[in-house]
């Protein structure tokens, strides 16, 4: 029979018939092919083109039906996603929304001939919570992506503990062993006590006393008395001298911060040498506990490798110069950031110590066997403790600051 011609009657009923939704039975798949009747689809079950797609069906049947299945299952799942996130629903009110696209995966291609099969295959993979009524089924979605990340950032607080708490668990304990000694003693809070015919009075004189003044004395004032000395002057002039020469031509206050500073520092003792160094940290152990060879982590939020774990080269021990103060016997580590291999230096008082896994090789930084190469067998994060061996021995209840990861 031919073909009605275009913009003819017959040419506009089959256009009406074929916009509305036809029978799912008369779908072919394979083809994406809607037939009007039973025998329109027997025909085109006959054809070549058919013929053809389930050859090709045959050879990998399991292919197909997994990718028609997981199709269907995204269609379905996207509609409970976006729809009915927050609510309880038939569940065939969502496959009658499903199938009225005409382009839908139908279900006779999938592995689930009905769809009850399909809601207690929901259930059981845990996507949807399903509850059986006399009306039907109901789906309630299940939001997997947000319950991993709550559980993701309880488990991130959970090991996060902060510098703060160490420090303030560590002061508690004090205070209790203290208490069990009997050598701390709270604060006794008295009532102020005063007579009936005792009067208030408010001194309103600002004037301060000359031991005040001292106290507060000028800086300048300080720095010029300074330059006074013979010392300093010659220096002083030799500046001027070489200002006068061609030279940048430094002002008053810089030359005075200057002859003071080389004042001071010649006053002062030479730094200890690395064998005094070792015997100062051997009479005083928690003075210095830095060591080579040890990953320790950035707590300055300001440096570039905050809270990373690097390496320790080398640990220099001396003067650090802080504008007109010198500050003594300070411990700074040249560390390495095994990310991009750079070195930098930092003091001891910006990082503290790795506590890694059980089994691990760890150093003893602090103590009678600071120094020791020994192995971590457990841990009490509660307490902030563990349990090292070293050389056969165990030893408990070790503080975290006491050690660090070692690295050969």
């Amino acid at each position: 029979m031919p073909k009605a011609d275009v913009g003819s009657h017959k040419w506009l009923a089959n256009k009406m018939k074929s916009k509305g939704l036809q029978k799912l039975k008369w779908y072919c798949q394979m083809c994406e092919k809607q037939c009007r009747d039973e025998n329109g689809f027997k025909c085109h079950r006959l054809s070549e083109g058919h013929q053809r797609q389930m050859q090709v069906f045959c050879q990998n049947s399991g292919r197909f039906l997994d990718r028609f299945s997981k199709t269907f299952e995204n269609e379905f799942m996207k509609l409970m996603r976006t729809r009915y996130c927050k609510t309880k629903i038939l569940a065939n009110t969502v496959y009658q929304e499903l199938i009225s696209d005409k382009e839908h995966v139908h279900m006779n291609a999938t592995y689930w001939v009905t769809l009850s099969e399909f809601v207690l295959y929901l259930g059981r993979s845990g996507k949807c919570k399903v509850e059986s009524t006399p009306k039907g089924w109901y789906l309630e979605y299940i939001d997997v992506d947000k319950i991993r990340r709550q559980q993701d950032e309880e488990s991130r607080k959970k090991r996060e503990i902060t510098l703060e708490q160490r420090h303030q668990r560590l002061i508690e304990q004090l205070i209790q062993e203290a208490k069990e000694r009997g050598g701390y003693q709270e604060p006794e809070y008295t009532p102020l006590v005063k007579t009936s015919d005792e009067k208030i009075r408010i001194d309103t004189n600002l004037s301060t006393s000359d031991t005040q003044v001292n106290k507060h004395s000028n800086v300048f004032k300080s720095f010029y008395k300074a330059s006074k000395l013979s010392q300093s002057d010659k220096e002083i002039r030799s500046d001027l001298n070489s200002s006068e020469n061609g030279k940048k031509r430094k002002s008053a206050l810089e030359s005075i911060i200057e002859a003071t500073r080389s004042k001071r520092a010649k006053q002062l003792d030479p730094a200890p040498s690395n064998e005094e160094h070792a015997s100062c940290e051997s009479e005083n152990p928690d003075k210095g506990w830095l060591c080579e060879g040890i990953l320790v982590k950035i707590i300055l939020k300001s440096h570039p490798s905050y809270k990373k774990k690097c390496k320790v080269l080398k640990v220099s021990y001396g003067y650090v110069f802080l504008q007109t103060e010198i500050l003594l016997n300070r411990k700074i580590g040249i560390l390495e950031n095994p990310d991009d291999l750079t070195k930098f230096e930092i003091e001891d008082k910006y990082i503290e110590t790795v506590i890694p896994p059980v089994n691990s090789p760890v150093k003893m930084l602090r103590g009678e066997h600071k120094g020791a190469i020994g192995i971590l067998k457990s841990t009490k994060p509660a307490e902030l403790v563990a349990s090292i061996s070293i050389k056969g021995k165990h030893f408990d209840n070790i503080s975290y600051d006491d050690f660090s990861q070692y690295i050969y």
